[in-house]
Order: structure tokens, then sequence, then C-alpha cells
């Protein structure tokens, strides 16, 4: 019976040529058992992309390469994504950018900060501070792979970002942190940061070509941009699902009362069949339970009607506001809540908090922009 090998055989793990003996290694990869990430670097998933499984093991490729690595940069300020094709370190261990499939390692000479923080196997990162003041060196980028650094505008929308989730005090805090961080680094670019603070802080006007999230903060259409990414995965994954054709049902008057039923049903507001087409028969909720009454006629309003429930629209702000009336429609037994009004308050569901009160229209715009880009919403 042969022996097991010894390296391991996950999807998407790798291995070092520390872990068998050359004749064995080359004897697996020319049995196709085994592929070659980098020099000295192996994986047993032959079916996974190779850049795939370098995106997913980052750290511990670079952690082998370069342990005394410290994540600055592009990456420090992205926190730790894989952006534009890159990642940027700080190294004593090489002077060349390391090629894997689908990255490219940019690295400069080693420098540390007491502020660095732990980072994954082993390594360290940036603080937002260092971040930022390292960030505003210039660097270049080409039609296939992003600068070492931020541009002007990225690290506009960077600041802006970080204005909107940290607060006030907080990001005083950034900017006097900053300001010291700079001093210590002896950065030449120390200028630019009382005007890139002003500037998103609306003291000073932005020129031509600055950030367009930091652009929406000030004007008050800022979006989540981790839900925006979310919806763009969507879309992409829409567009390889083969939707079936499923015929309209008979217009007999039964499937918007039950879809009316039930929907509410499954949120709580329980009736019987009989109660619930009482309600929906005279129109009149019953007294002792009036909000829950107007939420199955609300709903039976909404889905009732074949020409208003087939509604809809390409234009984002059109959409926006049909989802207003509706929504208006149907929580009208529930004023408190404000029908037909976004949330003014922050909700939670355990761990998980939702888009931010004044970030609800803009992540929406964002988002179903996104959807029609892909033309999902009305494919045939």
């Amino acid at each position: 019976m042969p022996r097991p090998p010894k390296w391991p055989t996950q999807p998407r793990t790798i291995f070092f040529d520390d872990v068998a003996s050359r004749p064995t290694i080359a004897k697996a990869l020319a049995a196709g058992d085994i592929i070659r990430l980098g020099v000295g670097v192996w994986t047993a998933d032959t079916d996974s992309p190779p850049e795939a499984i370098v995106a997913e093991r980052i750290w511990e490729l670079v952690a082998h390469y370069c342990p005394d690595a410290v994540v600055v940069d592009r990456t420090a300020a992205r926190s730790g994504r894989i952006d534009g094709g890159i990642v940027t370190i700080a190294t004593n261990e090489r002077a060349t950018p390391l090629e894997l499939p689908g990255v490219t390692v940019l690295v400069r000479p080693l420098i540390r900060h007491r502020t660095d923080t732990p980072w994954s196997h082993g390594l360290t990162g940036s603080s937002p501070p260092r971040a930022l003041v390292d960030n505003l060196a210039v660097s270049r980028s080409s039609a296939d792979r992003a600068g070492r650094t931020l541009t002007r505008p990225e690290l506009q929308d960077w600041l802006a970002e970080r204005r909107l989730s940290w607060g006030q005090e907080r990001f005083a805090r950034l900017r006097e942190e900053a300001q010291t961080m700079a001093h210590e680094l002896g950065s030449t670019h120390a200028d630019n940061l009382a005007i890139l603070f002003d500037e998103v802080t609306g003291d000073t006007p932005m020129r031509e070509g600055s950030g367009s999230f930091a652009r929406a903060v000030l004007d008050g259409t800022a979006w989540d941009q981790r839900r925006v990414e979310l919806f763009a995965q969507v879309a992409r994954s829409l567009i390889d699902v083969d939707t079936p054709m499923i015929p309209q049902p008979t217009e007999d008057g039964e499937l918007p009362f039950f879809e009316a039923y039930f929907s509410n049903y499954i949120e709580g507001t329980e009736f019987s069949v009989e109660d619930a087409r009482e309600i929906v028969e005279t129109q009149t909720p019953p007294a002792r339970r009036s909000a829950d009454g107007h939420d199955i006629l609300g709903t039976h309003r909404c889905v009732v009607d074949p020409i208003g429930r087939a509604q809809t629209s390409t234009d984002p702000d059109s959409l926006i506001d049909l989802l207003r009336k509706r929504h208006a429609t149907l929580m009208v037994g529930r004023p408190d809540i404000g029908p037909g009004e976004f949330k003014v308050d922050v909700n939670r569901v355990g761990a998980v908090t939702f888009v931010q009160p004044d970030l609800v229209h803009g992540t929406l715009v964002r988002g179903l922009e996104h959807m029609h880009s892909h033309d999902v919403l009305h494919q045939d």
C-alpha cells in the first residue's frame, strides 16, 4: 500500500519544499499530483485556480518569503485586501517584487514603528496614522497594476470613510496622531496632511478629480461600501443562474390573498385563514388587533393590483420612490415606525449592525446601479 503524501491535500492548501525530498516532489509534479505556485511553494489542489489559492493563502506565503515583513502603504490602508493585484510590504528579506499567480508583492526597505500592530502569521501591520502618512507618497501605477500607495482621490475616500464611521472625536485624534507620525517618520509630505483633512471635512473646497466617496460624504449621499460590494457579488452570481420560466398563475383572487396571509404569518402576524379572509373581505381590521389587521390589508392592497405590483424602473431613485410608496401602504396601520420613511435609528441583529441610517439611500442607489449594470433585474 503506498504511503499517503506528507503534504496537505485539502482544497486551497499549500506546502513548502521542506516537507519532502526533491525527488519526491519532482515525481509528484511529473505525475500531475501537485503544482508549483512559486519558488519552493506547492499545492496539491490541482482543481482550484492558482490565483484563488494564492489569494486565500497570501499571508502564509508572505510570512514564508519575508518573515520580518510589515504590511504597509496601499495594503495597510485596505486592511490587508489584495487591491489592484498587489500587496505592499516593508522588509529586509528581499529588494525586488515577489511575483505569485495573480498577485505581485511590492517591497520597500523595512522601517518599524512602535505603533505597528500584530498581523496574521507573525507579521505586523501599519497603524492607521502610519498608513495615512505612508500613503501620502506618490507612486507609479500602470493599466494592469495599482501603485504602491493610494492615489490622492483614493486617500480622500479612505479618510472620508474613517470620518463617517469613527465619529468626530476619534477622527480628530487621527489627525493629531498623523501629524505626530509624519514628524517622527521624517515624511516630506507632511504639509499635505492639513490640506487633506480640510478637504475631507469641507473646510477647503475639493479640487476637480477628488474622491467620489469623499464628495458624497460632504453632499450627504454617501454609501456603505462593504454592502455595495456584496450587491456586486450578488449581481455577478445571478448572471450565471438559469432562471426557470414560471407560468402566470390563474387570476382567481386566491393568490393575492394567500400571499398577503403567509407573508405576514412568517413575520409573526398570525391569524386563522378564516379571520384573515374576513379582514380582507370587509376591509376592516379587528378592534383588538388593529395594527396586525392593517398589515394584512396593506399587503393585500399591494399584491392584488396587477398593474401596481408589476410597476418597476431602471432608475434607482424612481425605484426607491416606489419602495417607499409600497412601504407606506404596507405599514399604514403602524404610524410609529414611519410608513414610507427611511429608518432614523441604528438597528442590529446580534453582533451584526445594519447600514447606518444616513447611508441607506446612497447604498440602495449604488447597489441598484450594480444590478442594472449586470442586467439581472430584467432577464427574460
